[in-house]
C-alpha cells in the first residue's frame, strides 16, 4: 500500500520541486516543476511544489500567459491539484 499522505514525513524522503520563474516570461519552468510534483505523487511519494519569487504570480490567473502556454500551465497546475500535492510559498 502506498503512502498518499500530503503531510511531510520525517521518516521518508520528501521531494520538493522548486520554481521561481515569472510565469509570463518562462511558463515552462513552472510547468516542469508541476509535472515532477504530480508524477512523484502518482508514484506514491511525498512531494511538494514550492513557489518563490515571481513564480507566486501563477496563483493569480490574470498574471498567467494566454494562448497555448497559458493552457499548458493551467493543465499542469490542475494535475498538481488533483494529485493532492502540497503547494507552498
Amino acid at each position: 500500500m502506498t503512502n498518499q499522505s500530503t503531510e511531510l514525513s520525517p521518516d521518508r524522503s520528501n521531494l520538493i520541486f522548486f520554481a521561481s520563474a515569472d510565469p509570463m516570461v518562462n511558463p515552462s519552468a513552472i510547468i516542469s516543476a508541476c509535472h515532477f510534483t504530480a508524477t512523484a505523487r502518482k508514484a506514491g511519494l511525498v512531494a511538494e511544489l514550492r513557489l518563490a519569487g515571481d513564480a507566486v504570480r501563477v496563483l493569480d490567473e490574470s498574471r498567467r500567459p494566454t494562448g497555448e502556454p497559458g493552457d499548458r500551465l493551467r493543465e499542469a497546475l490542475e494535475r498538481v491539484r488533483s494529485s493532492q500535492a502540497r503547494v507552498s510559498l
